[in-house]
């Protein structure tokens, strides 16, 4: 796992974030800058989801996160350089092809850092360290052909954690742009790859999905819209971002407009955001993202059919405000039962370490020792088991006279259907007969040992089927009964489990 560098764990408390006495989440004070809002207000929450990916839990327990899709050229892109403050890859076809997780942390002063890390499907680690922005595009474009080769799309991820003061605390997602048809050189499935890759991330229900659309194109319809509903029906975490609003042909931007007033209409129940970024002009001509923003203002301002929306739902700085607290919200919404679920698994995991005692020893000599202890432990309990002596930690698939019991009821059941009754003539007679025929030289009174032989054999067979199926049926759960308990026993486990490093 890569190492953020930030060093943003300090408190081992990690759930101890509850909302400071007399503070709104959704305010947003005048003359505050938006990095200082998020800073004070949400920053906390955001670190903590962060830091529990880098110990790994999301793995076992699905974290919050913000999932961008959008169909190609839909300005996807352009969004996430706006919110990041980072150049991202650009060109014609698929630029991205895997999924690229930002890791943004304001930090209160130093200067700005970034570490890229990527693990291919050969297990090969791919790590980087960029000290300013202009160094990510590069950076992702070298780390997608290490992960994908020239032309491919790879479901792994590539992680950068961005450090700076002129950064939010927020983490993105960005997933490769929907395509309808591959372009020459690439593979036949492309399309088809690309769209399982989206549903993977956007059907977690906790990602908060940003569907990014172009205004000049038909919004209702488009595709990145449509997978999104698939993954949220209702809409509950979806929110829409509309770009390139410059672009709308004239006489249509009412339409957009009530896009944005009426965004339940569109299954979007969190929204749409307007936003104009950079055209390919503006970043021929080096307009910055700050210089971009002041433009953007000032285009909102200037327009009759945007101004007078509300201004939460016009422009990138509203949008990251929007995300950061949907993003927090989520967060906190999960920390109770996340909280629980980490405690549960943490005692879990303790209890298993103290049941598999003391480590292993290095030296050979002890090494054999410590094995030989453990199999005449193994031995000792499994006696024990096997006796019907359990110990009270056994659970019941871990008793195994308990678990044979049935097969010898029914065994029992099966002979006592089978045997004959007490007052059966036609075995009297039989066993009268066998006596004549036995007769030697027993004494009077004596009966031939050889009849009550030749009787009882025949007797036997008739219990020969319903004999072998209880004995199958031993086999089985015996059989069952010492795999699961060489598996859970502990220490015994440990052995089994690591006696390929001996």
């Amino acid at each position: 796992m890569p190492d953020s560098g930030c060093d943003m764990v300090g408190n081992t408390d990690y759930f101890a974030v509850s909302p400071r006495p007399g503070e709104a989440l959704g305010d947003y004070p005048r003359g505050q800058t938006l990095v200082e809002h998020y800073n004070a207000h949400y920053g906390r929450y955001i670190d903590l989801a962060d830091q529990l990916r880098t110990f790994g839990l999301e793995k076992e327990i699905p974290l919050p996160q913000v999932v961008v899709i959008g169909i190609q050229s839909s300005g996807k892109s352009s969004v996430l350089e706006s919110i990041s403050g980072v150049p991202l890859p650009r060109g014609t076809g698929t630029v991205t092809r895997t999924a690229v997780e930002l890791r943004l942390h304001h930090t209160a002063a130093g200067r700005w850092t970034a570490k890229l890390w990527c693990e291919n499907d050969a297990g090969e680690e791919h790590k980087v360290t960029l000290d300013c922005p202009e160094e990510v595009s590069d950076a992702i474009k070298t780390a997608t052909v290490f992960l994908a080769g020239e032309s491919g799309v790879s479901d792994r991820t590539i992680i950068i954690d961005i450090c700076g003061d002129n950064v939010p605390d927020l983490t993105l997602i960005d997933l490769p742009g929907l395509i309808e048809m591959p372009m020459e050189g690439q593979a036949a499935d492309i399309c088809d790859r690309i769209e399982a890759l989206v549903l993977k991330y956007i059907s977690k229900k906790e990602a908060l999905i940003l569907v990014v659309v172009a205004g000049n194109s038909e919004i209702a319809t488009t595709k990145a819209l449509r997978l999104a509903k698939t993954a949220d029906p209702e809409g509950r975490r979806t929110i829409g971002v509309i770009t390139k609003v410059d672009l709308v042909p004239r006489g249509t931007e009412q339409d957009i407009v009530r896009m944005v007033c009426e965004p339940a209409k569109y299954k979007i129940q969190k929204g749409f955001v307007l936003v104009k970024l950079r055209s390919k002009e503006d970043i021929d001509h080096q307009v910055t993202l700050q210089q971009n923003a002041e433009n953007e203002a000032r285009f909102f301002l200037s327009q009759t059919h945007y101004r007078a929306l509300p201004e939460s739902t016009l422009g990138t700085n509203s949008l990251s405000n929007k995300l950061t607290w949907e993003l927090v919200e989520r967060i906190k919404t999960v920390l109770p039962s996340l909280k629980e679920e980490t405690q549960k698994r943490m005692k879990d995991t303790e209890t298993e370490l103290r049941m598999m005692g003391e480590g292993i020893p290095k030296e050979s000599k002890e090494q054999r020792k410590y094995i030989a202890q453990k199999f005449l432990d193994f031995t000792k309990k499994l006696t024990r088991n096997c006796d019907g002596l359990y110990e009270l930690e056994d659970a019941k698939d871990m008793r195994l006279l308990l678990q044979t019991r049935p097969a010898m009821e029914a065994f029992a059941e099966a002979v006592n259907k089978l045997m004959p009754a007490a007052n059966n003539e036609e075995l009297v007679e039989r066993v009268k007969e066998e006596i004549r025929n036995q007769r030697g030289e027993e004494l009077p009174h004596f009966l031939p040992y050889r009849a009550c032989q030749v009787v009882v054999s025949g007797l036997l067979k008739e219990y020969t089927v319903p004999a072998m199926k209880c004995l199958n049926n031993y086999n089985v759960i015996v059989d069952n009964f010492l795999r699961d308990f060489r598996n859970n026993t502990s220490p015994t486990s440990l052995v089994w489990r690591t006696r390929s490093s001996w």
